[in-house]
């Protein structure tokens, strides 16, 4: 089996670092961006959701190509190259162009969720793996976290600026053509466990399902984390970005403590976010001051490890040679609920009498889909683990 290095790591950590940007990083910045355009909030809110419809292509596309037609580092580092067009905006400016710039983001970010945990899945097993995709996701909350402040940080001096941290692939670029060597290719087994564990099963489809309601209904509060801020008077598009902050913080300390966590709840950790994202939702909408929407926010952020830990399950549930087309579904299917996001706004929008309905909308119905899973899992057996994961 090949090895990676430690450059190499690194390198795939930088593009979990760039991963939640390319939907949530403009976030504190939506309203100002809207204001500069001259456009209603809610149409600008657009471009956090269009590349997740174009990450399902991309995703489905690396999970039949790479590793079999397509080489690992090919995709990966024509990907980065395909997501530097998302800092156009920064100087053509003009609708048409931004939605474009936000649809070559779509295609990247199949590649950014599926590719770095599929590549150490092939290098990593058992808790070391879990360890890895624990560090993984501390960068890709960290990631969060530094876009979104600055994003907020710059939109109060120009409305273009925010889109400069679409410039920071680069430098996973260049750390990953220095040293990401290429997985050995996994015969698939011919053998009638293959065929009694069926790869791509129920649980499977199931599990993915649930990610994609958790990616949408948690990411409702960075939708609308610059409305609440600015529109209830609490502060401006910086404020908004601090309060985001929480959201990563929380993440991280999460991803940390993710091999603990998966080995202590198991197959129950995934209706347990559920849950508590659910409540920092509720907490958002009711919230009236800065320190109720930074502890809702951080409440919320529990949504970052919703992608390692279905990962994990899956994991059990899938053949190695499946590795890569499992995970590319799950993104797949993760980006519909990214994409949903947006409609789900515009659709909460139109509710009389509240202010910011998103959140409340979003965080009844997590609650009533957590309360439904966990009665799914409780009658579930463990699955027999088919990889080493």
């Amino acid at each position: 089996m090949n090895h990676i290095g430690l450059v190499g790591f690194l390198g795939l950590c930088f593009v979990y670092f760039l991963q939640v940007s390319i939907t949530g990083g403009l976030s504190p910045a939506l309203q100002g961006i809207a204001d500069g355009m001259g456009m209603d909030v809610n149409t600008v809110g657009l471009i956090q959701t269009i590349p997740g419809i174009f990450g399902i292509i991309s995703s489905i596309l690396i999970g039949k190509l790479v590793g079999t037609k397509i080489k690992y580092k090919t995709a990966l580092l024509g990907m980065l190259v395909l997501a530097l067009i998302g800092a156009v905006p920064l100087v053509i400016t003009n609708w048409p162009l931004m939605v474009f710039s936000r649809i070559c983001l779509g295609f990247s970010l199949g590649a950014y969720y599926a590719l770095p945990p599929a590549l150490l899945m092939k290098y990593f097993s058992g808790d070391k793996l879990r360890s890895r995709l624990g560090i993984g996701n501390i960068f890709s909350s960290a990631g969060s976290a530094i876009m979104m402040f600055v994003s907020g940080l710059l939109v109060v001096v120009n409305w273009k600026l925010p889109f400069v941290i679409f410039l920071l692939p680069l430098i996973p670029l260049f750390l990953l053509i220095i040293d990401l060597p290429e997985p050995e290719p996994v015969a698939a087994p011919v053998t009638p466990r293959k065929k009694k564990n069926a790869p791509i099963g129920a649980a499977i489809i199931i599990n993915c399902i649930t990610g994609a309601a958790i990616i949408c209904l948690g990411t409702v509060a960075l939708q609308a984390i610059s409305v609440v801020v600015i529109g209830r008077g609490f502060g401006t598009g910086t404020e908004a970005g601090i309060a985001a902050l929480f959201f990563n913080i929380s993440g991280m300390i999460l991803s940390a403590l993710f091999a603990v966590l998966y080995k202590t709840f198991k197959k129950m950790l995934t209706p347990i976010i559920m849950l508590v994202i659910a409540v920092g939702l509720l907490l958002l909408y009711f919230a009236a001051n800065m320190v109720m929407v930074g502890v809702a926010m951080f409440l919320v952020g529990a949504v970052l490890l919703m992608f390692p830990s279905i990962l994990s399950d899956n994991a059990k549930l899938s053949t190695p040679e499946n590795t890569v087309f499992v995970t590319g579904l799950q993104v797949a299917v993760g980006n519909m609920g990214v994409f949903c996001v947006g409609p789900f706004m515009i659709l909460a929008s139109k509710a009389h009498g509240l202010d910011v309905p998103g959140p409340l909308f979003a965080g009844i119905v997590l609650g009533i889909l957590a309360f439904i899973t966990v009665i799914i899992r409780a009658i579930q057996k463990e699955p027999k683990a088919l990889t080493a994961a």
